[in-house]
């Protein structure tokens, strides 16, 4: 019987029970390596804009069909949430944006002591922003998922679970979000009012089906989570700053 040329196991079948690679057999070709990433490239897009479409329509639902199994037609939710938002603070970075941020963030006055404490903290808030803008958002992430699993625990999702939706709902946000960076970079400008309302609105849609809540329940998980992202946020950042000023960072 013939064995899988990747991990050895007994074939029953053209492809691998164990590792599931199909059956390979002589020497590479180039229609083995064709044929290989047409199949890579459209099996990963197939799911990456399925992902895209069905988060657009209810983030909540994408969550709840992939915790219930259905893994292999979306993108996994942390895998998501990570290429958009790399891709966004990239174009952010670029387009100059990121900069605005960092500034309109801490405010200095003309007369401000830029030798004492608070405007050598803020200076390296600042240049927190600037270097780990995405750092900040990765950590908060869990944060409000736990956030959102101590509201619903009675919707009985595992924090997992809540994770995989707060990362839906935020991969889907910021690729809508990466629209308006363009614009910002016409007028140099910025403003968080686009990514807020984009936010909100795929938040109450994903979070009802997600979490079976009623509206006003909705809206309350929303407050209580932005509060509670916000927070962990700005802690984030005094605490890279302090680092940074320490010359750990």
């Amino acid at each position: 019987m013939e064995t899988c040329l990747n991990c050895s196991a007994q074939l029953s079948g053209p492809y691998c029970s164990q590792c599931g690679q199909k059956h390979a057999s002589g020497r590479l070709t180039l229609p083995d390596i064709a044929s290989h990433t047409f199949e890579a490239l459209t099996e990963f897009d197939s799911r990456l804009w399925r992902t895209v479409r069905e988060c657009t329509l209810n983030p909540g639902l994408v969550a709840l069909n992939y915790i219930s199994g259905q893994r292999a037609r979306y993108v996994n939710p942390v895998k998501f949430f990570l290429t958009v938002f790399a891709v966004y603070v990239a174009a952010l970075t670029f387009s100059g944006t990121l900069d605005r941020i960092a500034d309109d963030a801490v405010h200095f006055s003309a007369d401000t002591d830029m030798q004492s404490s608070v405007a050598r903290t803020a200076v390296a808030i600042q240049a927190v922003l600037r270097t780990h803008f995405n750092l900040i958002f990765f950590i908060a992430l869990p944060v409000a998922a736990f956030a959102l699993r101590w509201q619903y625990w009675r919707a009985g999702r595992t924090y997992a679970e809540t994770l995989a939706f707060v990362s839906y709902l935020a991969g889907i946000t910021s690729l809508y979000s990466l629209l308006f960076v363009p614009v910002f970079y016409a007028f140099h400008t910025y403003s968080g009012t686009p990514r807020g309302m984009i936010l909100t609105f795929l938040f109450l849609i994903g979070s009802r089906t997600f979490f079976d809540m009623t509206w006003p329940r909705a809206i309350g998980g929303l407050m209580v989570a932005v509060i509670i992202y916000f927070v962990c946020m700005i802690a984030e950042g005094i605490v890279l700053a302090w680092l940074h000023m320490a010359g750990l960072l």
